[in-house]
């Protein structure tokens, strides 16, 4: 490739990037960037391409406007002397097969694999989409089958799969078309859709589907042979992203929120329903933006510094043992009386707590007073009781009073050489009853020791903990 061809894409990159506000995870996605121009053979094609490679043993074709003359087979639009297809963007596309009407022995499905820039983030929400066409139909020559099943599949490994005859490789994260037929030769489809970003760093596009799962147009299998082949173009795995988890305004600052994205349709939460908004208040704003196949949404949290007291933490009573996690929602260079520079601390002990923090809008302090209770369960149970049957006090009985939800692991009763005599397990009741035996036999008089092994949960944290006491048996 010449060095002006390659500043030319890297140009228009930018422009993209600059205009719609996202970033594009396939490298080469409009499959313009290669190697050499390929005019012969379309076996080896495809690895003439950059970054895209075949993960399967299936063979896909690279067209490219470079090989110009129709009656090459790669050419581009006109390529195999009769077929004819504009590319969506660009000089170039890719072309697959995806299915066989008549069972033909040899006949493999063909895929194509790219690793992404960078690995999609846990618990992001990317819009993943491409667009197809299938072949036209050629009158004496081939009538083409349409097929409704194309789409991509996200991987964290690197995609290798020998597949045989009319057979699939298997889809992973998944989007695609699922029930209509793609039939429209006069126009590329978007087929899109969104996932949930969890370390994949592979995309894959073809037909996962079995023969069976596949749905055929009505004339595919009047022909011999008869094969779904499709035109691949400007591929696209964006994260979406518009808005920073926080905005903070000065007083009496408005500020433009907001990006666009693709050519998505825009509500946000406050009634607009452009790209970007201006704020001038503090509050929760969203925007959820229909994409045709799903709808993706982001919230920012934006905070006017004359309402910054309501984001600040108040004075307030914690549990011994545990961990009080407190986090000032703005932007600033932070200093605390512990000595710590981040926006959050950890605290466990009573304290009267001061940050300061410095920003665009000036330097403000705040302080906040924690004080620690004791805030454990109590076992209440008797330490005397005689289990002989009258009816009076024959039974000992425990008693769990929490105010958090709890859930008692054990009970245990010894003897006093440490032997076991009682145990029972069970979870969030309110009483534990023994009646003083050990296998049907009532247990001689003395003194007996019970643990209790139980949990709790406090603001979200689980506390373990171990109680334990003495009962005496009398008769």
């Amino acid at each position: 490739m010449s060095n002006f061809k390659y500043l030319a894409i890297l140009f228009f990159v930018g422009l993209s990037l600059f205009g719609f506000g996202q970033i594009n995870l396939i490298p080469n996605y409009s499959f313009e960037e290669f190697k050499k121009c390929q005019d012969i053979n379309p076996e080896v094609s495809i690895n003439e391409l950059f970054f895209w490679f075949n993960p399967s043993n299936g063979t896909p074709d690279y067209y490219n406007s470079c090989s110009s003359d129709p009656l090459k087979p790669l050419s581009v639009p006109t390529h195999n002397s009769y077929y004819t297809k504009y590319p969506y963007n660009g000089n170039a596309y890719i072309g697959m097969f995806l299915y066989v009407a008549n069972k033909i022995d040899n006949f493999l499905r063909e895929y194509l694999s790219i690793k992404l820039s960078s690995e999609l983030l846990l618990n992001k929400k990317y819009f993943i989409q491409f667009y197809a066409s299938p072949k036209d139909s050629i009158d004496g020559i081939a009538v083409p089958c349409y097929i409704d099943k194309l789409g991509a599949s996200l991987s964290n490994n690197e995609p290798s799969e020998q597949i045989l005859a009319n057979q699939s490789m298997r889809r992973q994260k998944y989007i695609g078309n699922e029930s209509i037929i793609l039939d429209r030769i006069d126009q590329w489809t978007r087929i899109s859709g969104c996932v949930i970003g969890g370390g994949e760093q592979y995309l894959t596009i073809g037909n996962f589907f079995t023969d069976a799962e596949t749905k055929v147009g009505k004339d595919c299998a009047k022909y011999f042979p008869n094969s779904a082949y499709y035109y691949i173009d400007e591929v696209g795995v964006y994260e979406f992203d518009p808005l920073p988890d926080t905005i903070l305004l000065c007083d009496g600052e408005s500020r433009g929120i907001g990006r666009k994205f693709l050519d998505g349709k825009y509500q946000w939460n406050v009634g607009g329903r452009d790209s970007t908004i201006v704020v001038s208040e503090s509050g929760t704003y969203i925007v959820n933006v229909d994409m045709g196949s799903c709808i993706l949404s982001d919230t920012v949290v934006v905070i006017n510094m004359s309402d910054l007291d309501t984001y600040l933490p108040k004075d307030t009573t914690i549990c011994d043992g545990t961990i009080l996690t407190v986090e000032i929602p703005i932007p600033g260079k932070y200093l605390w009386n512990t000595g710590q520079i981040s926006d959050s601390i950890d605290i466990s002990s009573a304290g009267l707590y001061n940050v300061q923090v410095e920003n665009q809008c000036g330097t403000f302090t705040h302080s906040f007073d924690v004080m620690t209770q004791e805030c454990d369960c109590r076992v209440h149970t008797p330490n005397i009781f005689s289990p002989n049957d009258d009816t009076i006090n024959d039974e000992l009985i425990f008693y769990m009073d929490c105010q958090f939800p709890y859930e008692i692991q054990s009970l245990r009763i010894y003897d006093r050489w440490g032997s076991l005599v009682y145990e029972q397990k069970r979870e969030m009741i309110d009483k534990i009853i023994w009646d003083g035996r050990l296998n049907g036999n009532t247990l001689s008089s003395g003194v007996y020791c019970w643990v209790i092994n139980y949990s709790y949960i406090d603001n979200g944290q689980e506390i373990s903990k171990v109680k334990s006491g003495n009962v005496t048996i009398i008769h």
